[in-house]
């Protein structure tokens, strides 16, 4: 059950930090690279500007990765190796940290977004129910900001959708990036906030200094992670709410 897999994992994980993952995001830093451009109507299409405009009646879902499906694909690889095999221990290894990623992501995501977001409601979408619901089952698990579960069947029309569209490598500049998503068909006016990274050029270098210097055994915690997902609940409440302000809405 994927509830279970939710529950934080204590165990110790290997180093974070390189000298080498440091260097390459420095370098990142100097040459960052392109933004992904959301596609928008330039004009500001009637049902884009109509279902941003009722965005405060809708509830927000922040969808937060599981691996669950690389970690499906890692079991299978290493299944008929030995216990002891060095490949089957890398395995344990990749998805221990990827496990604790995802923990403490949830857990920065519902701390930043209680203490930073107040448009409309939010709650956290594992990505294996944001999978379920593209192809058409409304009736999902998510999470609470107290990461309580919950399940209940959502219309298209009343949520909005945030998710990661980059990752940190491939934004080329340690920062992720994320997207807020409207329902098929619908899309927005340019003038709409849609593509928010989880930093400034200043959380960047906090980055790069934390992966240089940073000698935990538990890779990524809270604290490291709320650098960015406090800039961004941030940045979510002040680009909408100042549109919708400005739009009259």
């Amino acid at each position: 059950m994927y509830i279970n897999d939710v529950r934080p994992c204590l165990s110790k994980y290997p180093d974070k930090g390189t000298p080498v993952a440091a260097i390459l995001l420095i370098l990142s830093l100097l040459f960052p690279g392109s933004l992904l451009h959301a596609q928008q109507d330039p004009e500001g299409g009637s049902d884009g500007a109509e279902w941003f405009g009722a965005f405060p009646q809708k509830t927000l879902f922040v969808v937060f990765p599981t691996f669950t499906v690389k970690h499906e694909r890692i079991r299978r690889a290493v299944a008929n190796l030995d216990e002891q095999a060095s490949g089957r221990r890398r395995a344990q290894q990749t998805i221990g940290r990827d496990v604790a990623y995802r923990d403490s992501l949830m857990v920065a995501l519902a701390a930043s977004f209680r203490q930073a977001y107040e448009l409309n409601p939010v709650y956290l979408m594992p990505d294996t129910s944001y999978v379920r619901w593209t192809k058409g089952d409304h009736a999902v698990t998510i999470l609470d900001l107290d990461l309580q579960p919950t399940r209940k069947a959502w219309s298209a029309g009343e949520i909005g959708i945030l998710r990661k569209s980059r990752s940190s490598r491939e934004t080329g500049t340690g920062v992720e990036q994320w997207m807020l998503i409207p329902p098929a068909g619908v899309i927005l006016p340019k003038k709409v906030p849609q593509v928010f990274r989880e930093g400034s050029i200043g959380v960047r270098f906090v980055r790069f200094f934390e992966a240089f210097f940073s000698f935990s055994h538990r890779p990524d915690r809270v604290e490291e992670l709320r650098v960015g997902t406090d800039y961004l609940a941030r940045q979510a409440q002040k680009k909408w709410a100042r549109y919708l302000e400005k739009s009259g809405q």
